[in-house]
């Protein structure tokens, strides 16, 4: 009685079988097995594409030193990259100059048409404001490949910084749990709380970080700096100066006035296009009557030196060295203040 609906069953149970079998066959591939493309929320607010994660990679001089750090290596800079008296240029890091193809070592002056020989999947460029327009180089960079870019200046913090490059490093295939990045940071930490510590000892000195030109006596401004930002956070007690240019990154100041901000300590930008502390001394005597000059209480600044943890730490240790035998100078000291001064 009941064994005509057994079979019933039974023959609509095959034919569903049969119809999944036969819609297997005709299914579209799984969005698994097709190409992905790759993508990354840059500092602009951005998201940045491309049909495939990027693998020759042209990059600012300080962005290839820090994503050389994480073991990515441009095929291509832009930006200071020849050494600086028989030692690597401190904005190129750890690049090799002899395995990339540099397109002009001056700011604005990139080889558009050498660039865009290399083929380039992805271009990669630091940025001191975020929510700056793209200048006409990095227009025409942009129409060749895909643009990235991190902040190391206003809003940023050092540490931050070097996060960013970090997370784009694993976007594009770095494993950041390998022993050499985790030692990396762990030695980044280490000195960072060594500054941190030697901070606590003297939280009254007072430091200046400035650039020195021919022309002028620039006075950094920190909270525009990713670098000094990240110094003032650990305790160091940077001036800020009153009145920057146009409200932002530095005050410029004539060396007839290179005595309005009082110092301890002088911290001097390295970059190969300013001068040296002892060349500046020779040229202009206002500089060189400073306290903290007179008394050689002068250190580097890196500036725009590559943000990884493996050449900050380097960074961070070599100031706390250098840090470490300094001292309050008397305020009242000749040239230290001259009248409204600070």
């Amino acid at each position: 009685m009941h064994r005509p609906l057994r079979s019933l069953l039974a023959c609509l149970a095959a034919l569903l079988v049969l119809a999944g079998a036969s819609c297997a066959a005709t299914a579209a591939p799984e969005p698994e097995a097709e190409t992905k493309g790759w993508n990354f929320v840059d500092d602009r607010g951005e998201t940045i594409t491309a049909p495939a994660v990027p693998k020759r990679i042209v990059a600012y001089t300080s962005s290839a030193g820090a994503l050389w750090d994480l073991g990515i290596k441009a095929v291509g800079t832009f930006g200071p990259l020849s050494p600086v008296d028989g030692k690597p240029n401190p904005q190129a890091g750890n690049v090799v100059p002899a395995e990339v193809t540099n397109l002009g070592e001056e700011y604005g002056q990139a080889d558009i048409e050498k660039l865009a020989s290399l083929q380039p999947d992805l271009i990669v460029y630091g940025t001191w404001s975020p929510d700056a327009e793209l200048t006409d180089e990095e227009k025409k960079m942009a129409e060749i490949a895909p643009m990235v870019k991190i902040n190391h200046g206003k809003g940023a913090t050092l540490d931050k910084t070097i996060a960013r490059y970090a997370e784009l490093a694993a976007s594009l295939g770095v494993d950041l749990n390998s022993p050499e990045l985790s030692q990396d940071k762990a030695d980044f930490e280490a000195a960072s709380n060594r500054l941190r510590d030697w901070a606590k000892t003297k939280p009254d000195l007072r430091i200046t970080a400035v650039a020195l030109a021919t022309e002028m006596f620039y006075i950094a401004v920190p909270k525009d700096n990713a670098d000094l930002a990240y110094y003032s956070s650990l305790g160091l007690n940077l001036v800020s100066p009153d009145n920057p240019n146009n409200g932002e990154f530095w005050e410029y100041l004539s060396w007839e006035n290179a005595d309005k901000y009082a110092a301890d300590v002088i911290m001097w930008d390295t970059r190969s296009q300013a001068l040296k502390p002892e060349q500046a001394a020779k040229e202009k005597a206002s500089f060189a009557k400073l306290p903290a000059v007179e008394t050689k209480q002068l250190v580097r600044w890196d500036y725009v030196s590559p943000p990884s943890y493996k050449l900050q730490s380097t960074v961070l240790n070599t100031l706390a060295d250098e840090l470490a035998p300094v001292s309050n100078l008397t305020r009242d000291a000749p040239g230290c203040c001259r009248p409204g001064g600070k």
